[in-house]
């Protein structure tokens, strides 16, 4: 019973971590794809513009450290170098996309899915092999 509860338990975790990976991607991509479209000379276009890429900043941040307070960064932690290597992936994309000054946004997404998908298939194989 315990174990099937905490399977459960783990089962949640994964999917809410899967979602919160998502939305952040997600609002990162829409991010820059507005912040790529540049600015114009209409003053009322580029107001509009900031405080829409501040609406999906605002959005975003909670998401980033939903993700980031997920992982275990003890040193005990058996996957901690691979944990890092999705941290660094989602930091990068946190650092350099977000704030729109980036050229290599897509590959920065595309890495951070990447080690994301990693992690959350380890996490579903440990829940389903308990």
């Amino acid at each position: 019973m315990r174990r099937k509860m905490i399977a459960e338990f783990r089962q949640g975790w994964i999917n809410d971590f899967r979602s919160d990976i998502a939305d952040y991607l997600g609002a990162v991509r829409h991010h820059q794809e507005i912040y790529d479209r540049g600015t114009s000379c209409d003053e009322t276009t580029n107001d509009a513009r900031q405080e829409e890429l501040s609406r999906i900043r605002a959005k975003a941040e909670p998401a980033y450290y939903r993700i980031r307070l997920r992982l275990n960064p003890r040193a005990d932690n058996p996957d901690r170098e691979k944990d890092q290597a999705f941290v660094d992936a989602i930091d990068g994309v946190h650092s350099s996309a977000l704030p729109g000054r980036d050229q290599n946004w897509q590959q920065r997404i595309n890495d951070a899915l990447a080690q994301g998908q990693e992690l959350l298939k380890r996490e579903w194989e440990v829940t389903k092999n308990g």
